[in-house]
């Protein structure tokens, strides 16, 4: 179970890396010249992934309540318990999906706040 945690948490950690390197590449493009200006390029990043993570969840919400995807599975050849079970599993793909991109946009903010600090 660690070692799950920490692999997500290194693997997160490079990918906002990744998007933290290509928001400086382009704040470098655009001119920014201040810390603040990089800082909430990042603040902007982060706060878009979060709001993804959010997105997926509210997408799933709203596919397991509609009535009539309830309905057309209920003419499909699976159980009931296949069905819940497909259910589950996207359920908890969607939180997943929640998690990591919270956990990237964290690390984004994260930066940016550091970045903020140090560049005073």
């Amino acid at each position: 179970m660690i070692k799950h945690i920490l692999g997500l948490l290194a693997k997160t950690f490079w990918i906002a890396a990744g998007i933290g390197a290509a928001v400086s590449l382009a704040g470098r493009l655009f001119g920014w010249v201040k810390a603040v200006q990089f800082a909430n390029g990042l603040y902007i990043a982060g706060i878009t992934l979060i709001g993804i993570g959010l997105l997926t969840i509210a997408g799933g919400y709203a596919q397991r309540g509609d009535f009539s995807i309830r309905y057309a599975e209920s003419a499909s050849q699976r159980t009931l318990m296949e069905r819940n079970q497909r259910w589950w599993s996207d359920t908890l793909q969607g939180y997943s999906m929640l998690i990591t991109f919270c956990l990237i946009g964290g690390f984004l903010i994260l930066a940016g706040v550091l970045v903020e600090f140090i560049g005073k």
